[in-house]
């Protein structure tokens, strides 16, 4: 059993993510790690579906929790901001 819970098939999911959503969707999670302010809620509304399966796509694409990011941009904004 993985430890790991993303899809063994990354390849096939995003290519499932860009017919549905488009391809611009997955530029989108791409941007998360360089917009400042951009979120997974920002993501979710953009493309019509909710907060939670962006916080699972980001999980299955990326491999670990969309928390890890987030508290370092926090971190990151509140060095900019001092």
């Amino acid at each position: 059993m993985p430890t790991n819970p993303t899809i063994k098939n990354k390849h096939m999911f995003k290519k499932s993510l860009e017919a549905k959503y488009g391809e611009g969707m997955l530029r989108d999670f791409d941007d998360l790690f360089t917009r400042q302010f951009w979120n997974l809620a920002d993501i979710a509304r953009r493309h019509r579906f909710s907060r939670e399966r962006a916080r699972q796509m980001f999980t299955n694409l990326y491999g670990y929790g969309y928390r890890q990011i987030k508290s370092e941009k926090t971190a990151e904004r509140n060095r900019s901001s001092t």
